[in-house]
């Protein structure tokens, strides 16, 4: 609790009985202190001054000085050539609580006039303080207000952020199960179609020699035998040749070339190997009949409607 000092004041003065010195000049130029007596009988009495004993105030003496000297610093004042003196500051006004104890008179008859004044004033005051912590208080309620709705604002765009990015995610990871199915059907479809066309390539028995490789003709002998008969027993052509004679077989690369008449040997004889499967018994495809068979596979496929699908 502050406590306040009292004040020293100086002792009542009754002005009537107080007389100042006359420091007027008078004409002649020069001031003659005039001092009159005390009014109330009994106090002593102050003779004049004459003009050799008095004071003098000429242009000289320090008197005059100090009088033009303050009159040039008022000037200089008025004029603003100098700064005027700082105004003693505004006493302190107590606090409620004190002003309260004066008005009770606890310290003294001139502190409870004083406190009667200063009580408004420090009610305005405490007001105001009252105010302005109000303002300060609402103030930084406002200010956390605006903290947590900017706080509550990032974590919904982090949020979203969040949502958007699980999003993106999941479909990146859609797309990459996509591709990889599609990428797997893909390889599924090149593993059937190198399937087929190892299939198609896929050597098949020679219908004509039934996978024996042999012509079906001469039975892989390369001749044919024929038998030359005589009409007439008892006649005989020395010319004409009678009996059995072999020629080339045209089914596997032989040919007749007519001297089996005369009993001589076909100068070029067949084989014995089946043309279709050279002598192999199986016939291989070429690529465009393996094209072919595909194509009319697929063309199946599309008839029946079963259209190959990824498992």
């Amino acid at each position: 609790m502050r406590t306040t000092a009292r004040r020293r004041t100086a002792p009542d003065l009754d002005l009537e009985k107080v007389q100042l010195p006359n420091l007027l000049p008078s004409r002649g130029g020069s001031f003659v202190p005039q001092l009159s007596a005390r009014r109330h009988s009994g106090g002593p009495s102050v003779a004049p001054a004459t003009p050799s004993t008095a004071t003098s105030l000429t242009p000289q003496s320090g008197g005059y000085a100090l009088a033009e000297t303050r009159n040039l610093r008022r000037l200089s004042k008025q004029r603003g050539l100098v700064q005027r003196d700082t105004e003693p500051q505004g006493e302190e006004i107590p606090s409620l609580e004190e002003l309260e104890r004066d008005l009770q008179g606890w310290n003294g008859q001139w502190k409870k006039k004083k406190a009667a004044v200063l009580i408004l004033e420090r009610l305005r005051l405490d007001q105001e303080a009252e105010d302005r912590r109000r303002e300060e208080l609402e103030e930084r309620r406002r200010r956390q207000e605006e903290k947590r709705e900017q706080m509550r604002r990032i974590m919904e765009q982090e949020q979203r952020e969040l949502q958007e990015e699980i999003k993106r995610h999941e479909a990146r990871v859609k797309s990459l199960n996509a591709a990889k199915t599609w990428q797997s059907f893909a390889h599924r479809i090149v593993s059937l179609q190198e399937k087929l066309i190892e299939e198609l390539k896929q050597p098949w028995t020679c219908p004509t020699c039934s996978g024996s490789g042999l012509c079906n003709r001469c039975k892989g002998e390369g001749t044919l035998s024929v038998t030359y008969l005589s009409s007439n027993v008892q006649a005989r052509n020395a010319d004409a040749f009678r009996g059995r004679c072999v020629y080339g077989c045209h089914a596997c690369g032989g040919i007749r070339d007519g001297r089996d008449v005369y009993g001589h040997e076909t100068a070029e004889l067949g084989s014995g190997l089946c043309l279709k499967c050279a002598g192999q018994g199986q016939i291989w495809p070429s690529l465009r009949e393996v094209l072919a068979q595909m194509e009319e596979r697929k063309k199946a496929d599309m008839s029946a409607d079963e259209p190959l699908s990824p498992r």
